[in-house]
This record gives C-alpha cells, structure tokens and sequence, in this order.
C-alpha cells in the first residue's frame, strides 16, 4: 500500500512539473479581446510541441500579452455607424399545419451588415473601436392556402411590391 501512494505522489509531482500553477488558469492565446485587461494568462517562453516546463512558463496579464482587452471601469458606447441591406429570403412558417390545415404563411427577411464603433473607445487595440455583425430582420409575411413565396415580387395582396423580390 505504501508502494502505491509513493508512486502516486511521484506521478502527481511529475506532472506538476510540466503544468502552471493555478495563479494563471488560461493560456495566454484564449484571451477575449472584448475581456479584462487585468486577466491572468501564461505563456511558454520557449516553444515546445506537447508541454511547457515549468521553468520556461511566463506569468502575465492578458493586456501585457494581447494588447487587446476591456479597460478598467469603461463602459463601451456602441453607436452604429453603417446598416446595409446584403441579401433577403423567405421562409415558410409550419409546414406541418400548412399541408394539413391549408393555413400557410411565410415571412419575408433581409439581412442587414451592421457597422458600429465604440464611441468611448474602451478597448486598448482600435481594432476592436469597430464591429460588424449580421442582423436578420423579418421584415413582411404572406398567408395562403397553398405555400406562398415570400420572395415572387407580389406582397400580400398580390399587387407587385419591391420588398418580396
């Protein structure tokens, strides 16, 4: 019984040779840039393909690493700067109900590229005073006894009507 706690401790000290402590939790390349500056993030300071020995691990804030974090006590103020229509679709609505109950609908939706910069700059990188993101608006629906397409160029009440091409 000795014989196996002495071969347990031996493989657990072994093994923290070759890991950080926990005064760091993450490594240095999972740092959110939209996270705290002040974050603790280790580094291999020589690299190595399968482990970090302890003596090269580098202790850190993700700020000193990246450069790109949240400052301390700033609160972004995203003002969108650009809204562009890329594209639109429709989409039926209860198929199931459509094909049982002749009550059918579709919705009609256009993607917007949304553009939006941080007026109080929070980030340290300028990089991330800007983001982009897609949002998907649905924008008119159809209803029918058969399937409506929601994308024929007729609205609802089936005069010609720009938003359903």
């Amino acid at each position: 019984m000795k014989t196996t706690w002495r071969v347990l401790l031996g493989a657990l000290a072994f093994a923290a040779f070759f890991v950080p402590t926990a005064s760091a939790q993450i490594e240095c390349w999972q740092c959110d840039p939209w996270g705290p500056c002040y974050e603790s993030c280790w580094y291999c300071q020589t690299p190595h393909p399968d482990y970090c020995p302890q003596n090269d691990v580098v202790y850190t804030t993700c700020g000193d690493a990246t450069g790109a974090c949240m400052e301390e006590n700033c609160t972004p103020d995203w003002e969108e700067t650009d809204r562009v229509a890329v594209g639109t679709y429709g989409q039926a609505i209860d198929v199931f109900r459509c094909a049982f109950f002749e009550d059918c609908e579709c919705e009609h939706h256009t993607v917007y590229r949304v553009t939006e910069e941080d007026q109080n700059q929070c980030n340290m990188s300028s990089y991330y005073w800007e983001r982009v993101f897609c949002d998907d608006v649905i924008d008119g629906e159809k209803h029918g006894n058969d399937q409506p397409d929601c994308c024929d160029g007729y609205g609802p009440t089936g005069q010609p009507d720009s938003l359903y091409t």
